[in-house]
């Protein structure tokens, strides 16, 4: 049994499990779109790992940065559906989303939002003044990009510096502050990061190339076309791999974040293919994005596992 296939049966059983099953189908969960951002979380421990390799520091201390992070990023996701609830319901990827089917109305929403909002802005008081700071960056950057008046995801290429600045760079940067403020800050991992997500943003919005051209949304997508905006995206993805490689070798990445992308490489294969496929032209129906989606999303989910086996490991050691 292939390593791929072991790790899909071991999520399949763990998703299977009543407690967890429940929680992941409950209205309000599905509606944070956990899914969705499970990359930026990546982001955010690495800035985390970053640090920790070098600087010991109380594990506990990562447990209210981490909550408010997760608070912020949900809030924001709530925010974005309220804003984009009639497009969500012609776009049929995003149909099945809780504010598109009624499940919660725009009220409820923008209320679980605000709440989110401020636990998270109240919470961040406990972590330090310049974490404070980049939650609420963070916060008014996402609202730019969604709210109607400015609406910075129908400007083209703006769509994707926000996607990768929002996504990868201050996410990175947040956990690497919430760990420690003190040292030099590792801004090329930060860049390899910002690079990726943009990259990876293109694919989402090739996806919904149609849906949002329907609704009247110039994404870049929709502006230069589904095959150009993946090409683009390939080109950040390659660089970002580049600078990946080069910062390893100069030993400017911890050796932990070299490891795993490459331990977990056979599981990126399907990924990979499918992407490629993309470039080609061989995958064009919703069905295929929804499809690399689903990989991709999979993928991220092994990398948070591994980060988190491998990090308390590595406290466990520093303890024993």
């Amino acid at each position: 049994m292939t390593l791929s296939c072991s790790s899909s049966r071991f999520l399949q059983y763990l998703v299977g499990i009543p407690p967890i099953r429940d929680l992941l189908g409950s209205t309000l969960f599905r509606a944070c779109r956990v899914d969705a951002w499970l990359s930026w979380l990546i982001a955010f421990f690495t800035g985390i790992i970053t640090t920790f390799e070098k600087y010991r520091f109380p594990a506990p201390r990562l447990v209210l940065p981490t909550l408010v992070f997760c608070l912020m990023t949900a809030s924001i996701f709530i925010l974005n559906q309220c804003f984009d609830i009639e497009n969500d319901r012609g776009n049929r990827y995003k149909s099945k989303l809780p504010m598109a089917r009624g499940e919660i109305s725009f009220r409820s929403g923008l209320l679980i939002s605000l709440f989110f909002l401020s636990s998270s802005i109240v919470l961040s008081i406990f972590v330090g003044r310049i974490f404070q700071i980049i939650m609420l960056v963070y916060f008014l950057l996402w609202l730019a990009y969604s709210h109607p008046k400015i609406h910075l995801k129908s400007k083209p290429i703006i769509d994707l510096i926000v996607a990768g600045v929002g996504a990868g760079f201050v996410p990175y940067f947040a956990g690497w502050n919430c760990a420690s403020s003190c040292s030099p800050f590792p801004i090329s991992l930060g860049v390899v990061l910002l690079f990726m997500q943009a990259g990876g943003h293109t694919i989402h919005i090739a996806g919904d190339r149609d849906a949002d051209a329907k609704v009247g949304l110039n994404t870049s997508a929709v502006r230069f076309g589904e095959k150009t905006v993946i090409r683009c995206g390939l080109i950040f993805f390659l660089f970002s791999l580049t600078l990946f490689i080069a910062s390893a070798y100069n030993r400017e990445i911890p050796v932990m974040i070299t490891a795993i992308p490459i331990a977990l490489l056979p599981i990126a294969f399907p990924t990979i293919f499918k992407y490629i496929a993309t470039i080609r032209g061989d995958a064009q129906t919703l069905n295929d994005f929804k499809e690399m989606r689903r990989t991709i999303i999979r993928l991220e989910i092994y990398l948070l596992a591994a980060y988190t086996l491998t990090f308390l490991g590595m406290l466990a050691g520093y303890l024993s």
